[in-house]
């Protein structure tokens, strides 16, 4: 993350110790892992961060930023990422927004005492359960939504929510210390990277990490409409979503046209992946300014390298399968994805594949949008 991401000159009309996200002002980037970590647990065990009026504080000033600040907030995105004002509301300041607001409209009941039901054995007890804060946590936020997965908890008491900035040295010198629960978001190969160095201290992890998430189209779907669905889902945040489509897996006797999408990061990585590649549209680049052409691929054989990771990007592979049941056994050969999309008007093929595949999440005639259903839980299997 660069110093560009937050301009200098937002602040926050507040009276609180804020921490502000810049490589040069933020004042524990000069500080050792073990003392930001050591820091912020003393800070926890003075039990502060627990009381509801502290809690309150915090969410309301996070709440005055995002509203106060939001064409900062936009203008920095598209000097850092080239993300339009649109993109960088709807899916990055509205979404913080809005998780902030519901947890502020919902901290009291949440923090109360649960009361359990009572057995023959203890109906004359009184039972409570404690949600208790976990204390010290990492969360390693991930690049494509720097607001909405590592800005979102940073804008309070900044010795209580420390920002640690750095790279591959500077993350697995943090990951020696003892914290009391990580999240991450990233890659399945970090994320094993950091499952192994918290099982040293048997700490607890949520480590979303993605993955190839397919789509199958079959004959019976409406084929402009799952175009335009396809092709929403694969341009959001340029292509880089965990949830985007990854591959299509049809019969191109039936199904040969699917529309375009766009992007631009690590055009060595893509651009390697068109090699030796059929290219039915697009497959154009431009090296001075990292844009790569929307891109899709016919004819992919199953192990070339286009296939072998998350593509995380504007190229879109396209597996000629001859039926519902080749298409099952492609996915269930490999590692299970975040996401399955399926475009059929077949209640049989919806069925089959709910009954005989496993994913993190399954979508019917659409891309993305379950990530939108708040009543819905949110997670991977597996690898992903």
């Amino acid at each position: 993350m660069n110093s560009e991401l937050i301009p200098p000159g937002v602040k926050l009309s507040n009276s609180d110790d804020v921490s502000i996200i810049d490589i040069e002002d933020a004042p524990c980037v000069k500080k050792s892992a073990e003392k930001v970590v050591d820091e912020a647990r003393k800070n926890f065990n003075t039990n502060k961060t627990k009381s509801f009026s502290f809690r309150q504080r915090q969410l309301k000033n996070l709440i005055r930023f995002l509203s106060e600040e939001e064409n900062a907030l936009c203008d920095a995105l598209y000097k850092d990422l080239k993300k339009p004002a649109f993109e960088a509301i709807t899916h990055e300041v509205a979404i913080a927004l809005r998780d902030a607001e519901e947890t502020l409209n919902n901290l009291k009941n949440w923090m109360k005492p649960e009361q359990p039901e009572k057995t023959i054995v203890n109906y004359f007890d009184k039972l409570y359960i404690y949600n208790d804060p976990y204390g010290v946590v990492l969360v390693m936020g991930a690049w494509n939504f720097p607001v909405f997965a590592t800005l979102l908890p940073k804008y309070i008491d900044k010795h209580c929510y420390p920002v640690f900035l750095g790279g591959i040295e500077e993350t697995t010198e943090l990951l020696k210390q003892r914290f009391d629960y990580i999240f991450f978001t990233g890659s399945p190969q970090v994320g094993k990277i950091i499952h192994q160095a918290a099982s040293k201290h048997l700490t607890p992890t949520t480590l979303e990490l993605g993955g190839k998430s397919p789509v199958y189209i079959d004959s019976t779907a409406d084929l402009e409409l799952a175009a335009k669905r396809i092709i929403w889902g694969k341009i959001q945040n340029s292509g880089q979503v965990c949830v985007a489509p990854d591959y299509i897996l049809c019969n191109t006797k039936t199904t040969t046209d699917y529309g375009r999408i766009i992007n631009q990061r690590h055009f060595n990585r893509l651009t390697e992946m068109l090699k030796n590649q059929k290219i039915a549209l697009g497959g154009h680049s431009d090296p001075n300014s990292l844009f790569i052409h929307p891109t899709i691929l016919v004819d992919v054989n199953p192990n070339d390298p286009v296939m072998q990771d998350e593509i995380f990007g504007p190229i879109l592979p396209i597996v000629n399968i001859q039926n519902m049941n080749e298409a099952i056994n492609f996915i269930n050969d490999r590692e299970k994805p975040l996401v399955l999309y399926i475009f059929t008007n077949d209640k049989v093929v919806k069925e089959t594949f709910l009954e005989r595949t496993s994913s993190g999440g399954v979508t019917i005639n659409d891309t993305i949008m379950h990530i939108a259903a708040e009543g819905l839980p949110f997670g991977g299997v597996g690898n992903s």
